[in-house]
């Protein structure tokens, strides 16, 4: 049996390429002494399952098919009273769960085995995932819905004031619900495609990463082109 486990969650956004899986499986191989079984489950419930990693990244069938979900895991008896298991899952669900990991056996092993996996994940996080929680609770619910809400209505008054529109301290025109719906549309609405919380860099489901990319470039430039032509024009008319 073994003498030590520990169950864990990461909630951040993570980009799985094919080396962060080489880093992974090698570590599960190490730890339970024996090969690693990747499981990878795609579009219409179509599941492959192996141990050799490079052969599942480079085969037509995963390459053409979208990722849902990925596993690497194993299990092995190494003497009469110590058992190495280890599972790694990542699967983005409602509960905002991105990484899922079980681990157990020889304390310090599976202590160290641990610590590399965070520095591996921590080399696979996106750029914004600082901005999301390291855990879930139900007050992060209610912030990431409040607090968007609170920006977007902010950044809506300061758009309709740039492009000329009334805003004081006591009173604001009708105007500023057109940016605001349009913004809240385009979160709410895109926010999944532009920041997502989980990408695998292997074939078809690469796309998602370019489509991300592609968005955050449009919503970047289109906000900074428009406050640049608004300050043209406020110099050539003075």
């Amino acid at each position: 049996m073994p003498d030590y486990s520990s169950s864990f969650t990461k909630y951040r956004a993570y980009n799985i390429t094919p080396d962060t899986l080489t880093a992974i499986v090698s570590l599960v191989t190490k730890f339970i002494e024996r090969p690693a079984t990747i499981t990878i489950y795609l579009d219409d419930d179509h599941e492959v399952k192996d141990t050799d990693l490079d052969a599942l990244v480079n085969d037509t069938f995963v390459k053409a098919q979208k990722i849902q979900r990925l596993k690497i895991d194993g299990r092995n008896r190494l003497g009469p009273d110590l058992v190495h298991s280890i599972s790694i899952s990542f699967e983005s669900d409602q509960l905002l769960r991105v990484v899922q990991v079980t681990i157990a056996g020889d304390r310090d092993r599976s202590i160290v085995a641990r610590r590399e996996l965070d520095t591996i994940l921590r080399g696979a996080e996106y750029w914004y995932s600082a901005l999301l929680p390291s855990r879930s609770s139900f007050l992060f619910f209610q912030l990431s819905f409040f607090v968007p809400v609170v920006i977007i209505a902010a950044l809506s008054a300061y758009l309709t004031w740039l492009f000329g529109g009334a805003v004081t301290e006591n009173s604001i025109t009708g105007w500023v619900l057109v940016p605001a719906v349009v913004l809240l549309a385009g979160y709410f609405g895109l926010k999944d495609y532009v920041f997502p919380r989980l990408t695998f860099d292997i074939g078809r489901s690469a796309d998602r990463i370019k489509i991300a990319g592609y968005w955050r470039n449009i919503l970047l430039t289109g906000v900074v082109i428009g406050i640049v032509i608004k300050l043209v024009i406020d110099r050539l008319l003075k």
